[in-house]
């Protein structure tokens, strides 16, 4: 297994991302990202939403958030490349942290449904309302 000196952190320019943030800050919308991870993972891709630029919440896996959180670690160890062309174009930028929320589970589910193996949030098992 990797340790975490043997990944490079990677860089915060994001391509395929958000067009209305810049390199240095966000555009204060909440967006969806996806994360290949290496073949020593158990998991092929991480599915995550953050508030901050894509980029700037993957560089903060590397120098903030230590080993405090089990998705910074995963990252930190298998990170392979973003993959920015699974995330539909609706989910890139959302409005709501609900509505990010909510995507990115949906996003997750059509990846396992499609047969991978996915490290974020699930919507299997939630009633729908009315």
């Amino acid at each position: 297994m990797k340790t975490r000196n043997e990944k490079k952190k990677p860089s915060s320019r994001i391509s395929g991302g958000c067009t209305k943030c810049t390199h240095e800050s966000t555009c204060e919308g909440f967006h969806v990202y996806v994360i290949e991870l290496d073949d020593d993972s158990k998991f092929d891709f991480y599915v995550g939403q953050t508030y901050k630029t894509v980029g700037q919440r993957l560089v903060d896996n590397w120098v903030k958030y230590g080993s405090r959180g089990l998705g910074s670690r995963l990252i930190r160890l298998h990170y392979h490349r973003m993959r920015m062309d699974l995330v539909p174009r609706h989910s890139i930028v959302c409005e709501t942290r609900e509505e990010a929320e909510f995507l990115e589970a949906e996003l997750a589910d059509d990846l396992r449904e499609m047969g991978f193996e996915v490290k974020g949030p699930t919507l299997m098992g939630v009633q729908a309302n009315g």
